[in-house]
């Protein structure tokens, strides 16, 4: 009965069976949480949901409620931009950042932790815009992190930009995200493969920007580049 059913509205999936389970009753609410467990990334971050967020000595927490957007921590391209970060915040001062497709929010926090006094975080997205909101609330940030839906609500140049983003948009942005940075600022982008990395690298390098450091995660490839001073 049931696979007649499914075949009246139009799906021939041929012959076969239906089968029942039955699922240990838990309380779902709650298990789904082992799946995001706290970790150390770097030297001195250390990423965490708000059930779990005591860092260990000579790290700094940053809680993120996982939600619905992207940057729970737990991707290769997450932990690399978070890498990457904390490593140019170790050659050069900055006092000014730009986070692009900032998602969770994630980035722009652990911007605020390592020491920059200004963050702008951008995301077309509402619902990313409103939990990087709460994300910030929860790490006392508020005040630092300026979240915003649109690079036309951001002026200025900016001494780091961190682009999350796929290769295809990244390429699209370039005139733009590197007109945004100083002389001598870095961009820090992420969310491509090793396969697009030659053609990335290539859009950057053509409008001054030179590779300081790559770092690459299960294919996934993360780079800082710097602007080159005239």
């Amino acid at each position: 009965m049931g696979l007649k059913r499914i075949a009246s509205c139009g799906l021939d999936i041929g012959p076969g069976k239906i089968m029942l389970k039955r699922i240990r009753q838990e309380d779902w609410a709650e298990s789904w949480k082992l799946h995001f467990q706290p970790q150390a990334v770097g030297t001195r971050l250390y990423i965490c949901p708000p059930w779990n967020c005591v860092a260990p000595a000579g790290r700094v927490s940053i809680v993120i409620d996982p939600g619905m957007a992207f940057g729970t921590g737990q991707h290769a391209t997450t932990r690399s931009c978070l890498l990457l970060l904390e490593r140019a915040m170790d050659d050069r001062g900055v006092t000014r950042a730009l986070d692009v497709g900032t998602g969770s929010g994630v980035l722009a926090i652990a911007l605020v932790k390592l020491g920059v006094l200004e963050v702008w975080a951008i995301d077309t997205d509402p619902m990313a815009c409103t939990i990087a909101a709460a994300n910030a609330v929860c790490n006392g940030v508020e005040t630092c992190v300026h979240i915003r839906s649109s690079l036309d609500e951001v002026s200025g140049a900016f001494d780091l930009v961190t682009a999350n983003l796929f290769a295809n948009l990244l390429e699209e942005m370039a005139v733009r995200l590197v007109g945004l940075l100083r002389p001598g600022g870095v961009l820090i982008c992420s969310g491509f493969l090793n396969a697009d990395e030659l053609r990335v690298r290539k859009t950057y390098e053509a409008r001054g920007l030179r590779l300081v450091r790559r770092h690459e995660e299960q294919s996934w490839v993360t780079l800082t580049l710097q602007r080159l001073t005239p």
